[in-house]
């Protein structure tokens, strides 16, 4: 953003991406403010795909739902 350019801020944001082909991504997004050349904010950075770490914490709130959906069922 430009705030984060202006103030040399890191950002790390998470996107969810379709590709062309239709399959659902996510991806980490790490940049941070390089020294500006010509007097222009320069951004650097690197983008990672999460997919399997998303996966992964889908499945963990999935399974701790239903063990809470179990828990209720049994007497108090």
């Amino acid at each position: 953003t430009e705030a984060a350019n202006t103030s040399r801020t890191p950002l790390r944001t998470e996107y969810r991406v379709r590709l062309p082909d239709g399959r659902v991504k996510w991806v980490l997004v790490l940049s941070a403010a390089a020294p500006p050349e010509q007097g222009l904010p320069v951004r650097v950075g690197m983008v990672f795909d999460i997919t399997a770490r998303k996966q992964a914490e889908q499945a963990l709130q999935a399974s701790e739902a239903r063990m809470q959906q179990l828990l209720s069922l049994l007497p108090a």
